[in-house]
């Protein structure tokens, strides 16, 4: 059975995420809240619950430390995907 179609763009970046997450298993998600509850936007519900903690991973309220983290990650041969809440935040990761 296929997924039923996105209804809105929150909805296709959960898809998108998780036929990631299912492709390759040295992609990560990594973000503020994106874990447990889903993301701000809901992006990654049910993505915590199917794929578990080591690879949806709730950070610190820290764009900068996690947006480095990502950097060694993908340096190592991971594929990290990294939730920023706010395009606002980015400034601190440069």
């Amino acid at each position: 059975m296929s997924p039923a179609a996105p209804r809105n763009v929150s909805d296709l970046i959960a898809a998108t995420l998780e036929l990631e997450l299912e492709r390759d298993p040295r992609t990560l998600l990594l973000g503020e809240d994106v874990g447990y509850s889903g993301g701000t936007f809901g992006a990654s519900r049910r993505l915590h619950r199917r794929f578990g903690a080591w690879r949806v991973r709730d950070t610190p309220i820290s764009e900068m430390g996690f947006m480095g983290m990502a950097v060694g990650l993908a340096m190592s041969g991971y594929r990290p995907i990294v939730e920023l809440m706010f395009v606002d935040f980015i400034g601190v990761c440069l």
